[in-house]
């Protein structure tokens, strides 16, 4: 889920543009939709983002690989990304406090 006004409050706060927060939180949000489990390890898929890092976090080249050919195909792929975990009940939203 997307809180804008949290959103706002992490830009206000000097972290990042409010842009950058959102850019980033919107990507993480698509790739759920787009790959079938939860959470990565690493990237723009970890439960908690990164938006003090002036790199911009990305996916995994299995995840691109892996959404490409569903968009392409309109099938997924029958190798889902091997670095996806499960996600927890306990992992908190994508902007959280």
């Amino acid at each position: 889920y997307l809180f804008i006004h949290k959103i706002a409050l992490l830009a206000a706060s000097d972290v990042r543009r409010f842009e950058t927060i959102l850019g980033r939180a919107l990507a993480h949000e698509i790739g759920h939709h787009l790959l079938p489990v939860g959470h990565a390890t690493s990237g723009i898929m970890r439960a908690r983002l990164d938006y003090v890092s002036p790199d911009a976090p990305g996916f995994s080249a299995d995840e691109g690989r892996y959404m490409r050919a569903l968009l392409t195909s309109g099938q997924p792929p029958s190798d889902p990304p091997s670095v996806l975990t499960r996600l927890d009940e306990d992992v908190l939203p994508v902007v959280a406090d």
